[in-house]
């Protein structure tokens, strides 16, 4: 196909691309009615930028083609698929399928907007996926058999993307693409606006590189954002996009749904967290900016290409961290609401080593909020306009009859889900429905009918945080932490007196040579907490160990010991000893402050009686007071 007939609005930035580009203009018919454009964007009536690789229209019709040029063997399923090829890391992506559908759907509801197509019709837009790499195969569902397209076989074109968009469609007359119709769809892509792909965009200090991924009813997009001047500095940036003619209560809701993200993780600093940087605005709506990596993967993702390798172990070890995650948010009075493997991610932080971080706070809800909170905080936003389908079927049934359903016991039942996901590796059921049949008729999820060999206490802990009806559902995370700790102790058997680092210490591990763990307490911002057997002196005590969670947060761990210290009172903690372990990780050895927190036995035993009120009050206005004369002695 001649320039006249393909118009490259841009070259393509990749080569693997452009190869994939050369191929189609080398094949297709070089006559009337065909047309071709590529490597060009528009801005959809939802306020997304859509990127599109190349848009083809000849007498069989009309296609957006999502080019694919990654090598190997491709399988999946309508969720995502996974690329092999020998020597080589697979690589796991969502469907490309999806996004291509809402792309081609978008760019035909824009051109029908244009004064081209007033009095015409507009042929019908058919999203294909181009794989192009010349020695893909393709093992998918046969539903993707009439999407999906390789290279065509031989001389005669057969069985491959130029057959697909040139062969007749037996039957097919509803419509007829000839000249005139050429003519006018290529000045309505004028008239839409189309143009070249922005490769200078960005919000904040990031420069917008390629989308990460879509919500399926356009609500936000999140970006792969790389510092304009710091090498190596990346970010995911979130954008809340303003649609064309958006009214004022709708450009609120997006603003709303920024806001309460960034107002919610300003209060969440935690390992197990993925950190906002900043909040700003883009000119195509809110902004959030993420710390973030490119070695990062969704944990669906994760699984699908690392699920068969991963030991009991490990798979404990990851519940374990989303629990403790949800925990520490829990303790902030904030409920997640809309956990699933699409809203964590896994970072490597070092080979081998996997941290999970949980994301996509926006239908967050502070529990118990003030009036004064209320306006950011009120749960007004519903799981299925921020859900998407997949993820969905993660949330507990009443998730979707109740915006103002207990944050809490939602996060539960989600937590149970995700231990029956990294347990079995199969979500609970493809859809929200057949979740919420499935724990009705099972009376919460059944990890022993797709798990051979399940113990006891793990089938107890995933039922039991699943269970249909929330008066009979694990009642708070510290139980589900609980019953983590059982699971361990029915699997753990002390092989050796070896000591283990205190990070991966579990029930029962020796950590020092007079240091045997009991059970995690959890975890915060900086550090993480085990009550551990101490033996001094021939004799056995239990304290705390209050370890830095990373080599970064050692200094402030070693500055707390040596405030602690100095606070010899009956209201505050001891601290005994400074530890340094082999990992280059320091702890501190504290008293025991009480199986409680406050705040836990607030929530227990509800409002309290004036004279706790009174004797609560005195026993921390005592320690405050306290606290303030070793400042004022220490400053004089």
């Amino acid at each position: 196909m001649k320039p006249n007939r393909w118009q490259a609005i841009a070259p393509s930035a990749y080569p693997w691309e452009q190869e994939a580009l050369n191929y189609l203009t080398q094949y297709l018919p070089d006559h009337e009615p065909f047309r071709g454009w590529s490597n060009f964007e528009f801005i959809a009536d939802d306020g997304t930028i859509n990127e599109v690789d190349a848009l083809i229209l000849g007498p069989a019709g009309f296609y957006l083609v999502e080019i694919k040029s990654m090598p190997g063997e491709i399988s999946g399923d309508t969720h995502s698929w996974t690329w092999r090829r020998d020597g080589r890391s697979p690589y796991t992506d969502d469907n490309p399928l999806f996004h291509a559908n809402r792309k081609a759907r978008k760019l035909a509801s824009l051109l029908r907007r244009q004064k081209e197509f007033n009095r015409l019709r507009l042929p019908f837009v058919e999203a294909v996926v181009f794989c192009s790499a010349p020695n893909n195969r393709l093992k998918l569902p046969e539903s993707l058999g009439q999407k999906v397209f390789v290279r065509d076989h031989g001389t005669s074109l057969k069985g491959g993307i130029i057959d697909a968009v040139t062969r007749p469609r037996s039957g097919d007359t509803q419509f007829v693409i000839d000249a005139p119709m050429a003519r006018s769809i290529g000045r309505a892509l004028d008239q839409a606006g189309i143009r070249p792909a922005d490769r200078s965009r960005r919000v904040s200090d990031y420069t917008l590189d390629k989308i990460i991924y879509e919500h399926p009813q356009g609500t936000f997009q999140d970006w792969l954002g790389k510092h304009a001047t710091l090498k190596g500095d990346v970010a995911m940036v979130r954008i809340y996009p303003r649609a064309h003619g958006q009214t004022g209560n709708e450009q609120a809701f997006a603003a709303r749904a920024a806001e309460r993200e960034y107002a919610l993780l300003q209060l969440l600093e935690h390992v197990g967290i993925l950190q906002v940087r900043t909040h700003t605005t883009h000119e195509s709506g809110p902004a959030l900016v993420f710390r973030f990596s490119e070695q990062v993967q969704r944990l669906d993702h994760f699984m699908r290409e690392h699920g068969t390798t991963l030991n009991f172990n490990d798979r404990l070890k990851y519940v374990r961290q989303l629990a403790e995650a949800i925990s520490f948010a829990h303790g902030h009075r904030i409920a997640h609401r809309q956990l699933s493997p699409q809203s964590v991610f896994v970072f490597q932080p070092k080979p081998g080593e996997y941290q999970l971080k949980i994301y996509n706070w926006q239908l967050g809800q502070r529990l118990h909020s003030t009036a004064a909170s209320s306006s950011v905080f009120s749960p007004t936003l519903h799981a299925d306009q921020l859900s998407d389908q997949a993820g969905a079927a993660f949330l507990a049934p009443e998730a979707f009859r109740d915006s103002e359903a207990d944050g809490d016991a939602q996060d539960i039942f989600s937590l149970g889900s995700m231990a029956y996901f990294l347990f079995s590796g199969q979500p609970p059921a493809a859809t929200p429905l057949g979740t919420a049949q499935r724990v009705m008729e099972q009376r919460g999820l059944q990890l022993s009918s797709v798990l051979d060999g399940a113990s006891k206490a793990l089938c107890d802990l995933v039922q039991q945080s699943t269970a249909p009806a929330i008066i009979d559902r694990t009642e708070s995370v510290r139980d589900f932490l609980k019953q983590i700790d059982a699971v361990e102790d029915a699997y753990t058997q002390p092989e050796s007196e070896q000591l283990v680092p205190p990070l991966d210490a579990k029930t029962g591990d020796r950590i020092a040579s007079d240091l045997v763990v009991k059970h995690r307490l959890g975890s915060g911002s900086t550090a993480v907490a085990l009550q551990v057997a101490w033996t001094s002196d021939s004799a056995v005590r239990d304290v705390v160990l209050k370890v830095a969670s990373r080599p970064d947060n050692c200094e402030r761990i070693r500055s707390e010991f040596d405030v602690i210290q100095k606070l010899r009172r009956p209201r505050i903690v001891e601290a005994f000893e400074l530890r340094e372990f082999t990992d280059g990780i320091v702890g501190i050895l504290i008293s025991s402050a009480g199986p409680q927190t406050l705040s836990q036995y607030l929530r227990g035993v509800g409002p309290l009686a004036l004279d706790f009120l009174e004797r609560f009050g005195a026993d921390l206005l005592e320690a405050i007071a306290h606290l303030e004369e070793k400042d004022s002695l220490t400053a004089t």
